[in-house]
């Protein structure tokens, strides 16, 4: 028999804090529009026991999340494999040190977030209790392909990320137009629109539902550059309904491969509201048709070797700094904030590359440890990628589509950009990269790499 163990913490978070997720905030938090939480839910089946939490941030750098991870395995008497820690990625939580940049403030505060979470698991697993299983298959209608549709920007801000910032050449980017444009006819195909969702049940009273594990692919941006309130965005909303809904149940949100899928709305409140409402509808609906969940519980972790792309060496990287020296010039005598603001990131990019060049400690490696969780028929995989779509569709052709896919677990490596959508993937592959400080974006054949340990993992045994 299944045995549960759930508990959900509201964050505190002190006003003025320096918000993730935009370049352009020319100031910290000024409130809160919605609550910030983490949730946990320990799992058991006879001797083998798994912790998923979810934690309504943006993203947390690899370090932290392995230490948090081993903080909270020590606590419960567990091994840090047997703990997955998955962000929504919102975009308008608190900064966290992903990027590498030290903040005080942040850091103060991540050492109260990594106590709440030791303690919310710690809760948890105080209160476990025989449950029943059941995976649920429902529709969405919410999301556009962001890369193929050119869906960035709302209302209220500028569609800067898919301008072109950086130093590619014009026949470079006319080329890219021309894949993009084939590439587009197929955009509606190129998005994920089901929402997987485990329902734990009392085991007493399977009508009673004791939470909902939502996984669901799309990013938390209807919130813009333009809000300072604390917000888990559309997950928020969407899980607040459920729990009202569904009284004394726990509603979680784990995003799935969304690195190139956004909202169709943006920039309001109203737009949050809207498309929580419906995803809860959609999740609602599944439960009409239910599959229960029986068998054991088997955890593995695997890792996939990749690299970063590295395209520069000294006399490039020389070459793009003039040019983000002469942007930066350019942004300061016109008064454009949004310009200076990246061309100050990319200068300090390829200052640390240039450094990494001449000390010869450029380190393109990359071994992010995958977990892979079997329950019973349904397969959860939870990966420290901000993943495309096409990732979660070859991972679903290997293990069947009852398979859940966490994103943005134990850390962040950056974008995985699918083969299909790599050669048109600009701000992913070219761009954002330089934000997070690292030297470029994931090799195109990190996608095969990954299929390969899964199946070496799961298939082959």
């Amino acid at each position: 028999m299944w045995q549960a163990g759930i508990h959900e913490t509201k964050l505190e978070i002190p006003y003025g804090l320096n918000m993730a997720g935009y370049v352009g905030r020319t100031h910290g938090a000024q409130g809160v529009s919605d609550n910030l939480y983490v949730r946990c839910i320990v799992l058991g089946a006879d001797d083998t026991m798994a912790v998923l939490i979810s934690c309504d941030l943006l993203l947390l750098s690899n370090d932290f999340a392995d230490s948090l991870q081993k903080s909270v395995a020590k606590q419960l008497g567990f091994q840090p494999n047997q703990v997955t820690i998955c962000c929504t990625h919102t975009h308008s939580g608190p900064g966290s040190p992903f990027d590498g940049q030290e903040d005080p403030a942040i850091n103060n505060w991540l050492e109260q977030f990594a106590a709440d979470v030791v303690l919310c698991a710690h809760i948890a697993l105080q209160h476990m209790e025989p449950c029943q299983l059941t995976l649920h298959t429902g529709e969405t209608d919410f999301q556009v392909n962001r890369v193929l549709k050119a869906a960035w920007g709302g209302v209220n801000s500028e569609n800067w990320e898919i301008k072109n910032w950086d130093e590619r050449s014009e026949n470079e980017l006319k080329q890219f137009e021309i894949a993009l444009g084939k590439a587009a006819e197929n955009a509606d195909a190129m998005v994920y629109r089901k929402v997987l969702t485990i329902c734990v049940r009392d085991a007493s009273d399977t009508s009673r539902i004791i939470a909902f594990l939502v996984n669901c692919a799309c990013h938390p941006v209807i919130y813009e550059l333009n809000n300072y309130l604390y917000s888990a965005d559309f997950p928020g909303a969407a899980m607040r309904n459920l729990e009202e809904r569904y009284h004394g149940a726990v509603a979680f949100f784990f995003n799935g491969c969304c690195g190139d899928i956004n909202p169709v709305l943006r920039g309001s409140k109203e737009a949050v509201e809207q498309i929580g409402s419906r995803l809860a509808n959609s999740v609602c609906e599944s439960l009409q048709v239910s599959q229960p969940i029986d068998g054991s519980l088997s955890l593995h972790t695997f890792n996939v070797d990749t690299a970063y792309e590295v395209d520069f060496g000294e006399d490039e990287i020389r070459r793009r700094l003039s040019i983000y020296n002469k942007g930066y010039q350019n942004a300061v005598a016109e008064n454009l904030f949004m310009e200076r603001e990246i061309y100050t990131v990319y200068i300090a990019w390829a200052r640390k590359m240039q450094a990494l060049l001449d000390a010869r400690s450029l380190n393109r490696e990359i071994h992010a440890a995958v977990q892979a969780l079997s329950i019973g028929s349904v397969n959860i995989v939870a990966m420290p990628f901000e993943a495309f779509t096409g990732i979660g569709n070859a991972i679903r052709e290997t293990l069947g589509e009852n398979t859940l896919i966490f994103g943005y677990a134990n850390g962040n490596y950056g974008y995985l950009i699918s083969k299909a959508m790599y050669p048109v993937a600009k701000y992913e592959r070219f761009e954002e990269y330089k934000f997070a400080g690292r030297p470029g974006a994931i090799e195109e054949c990190a996608q095969d790499r990954l299929i390969e340990a899964l199946d070496k993992c799961l298939i082959q045994g």
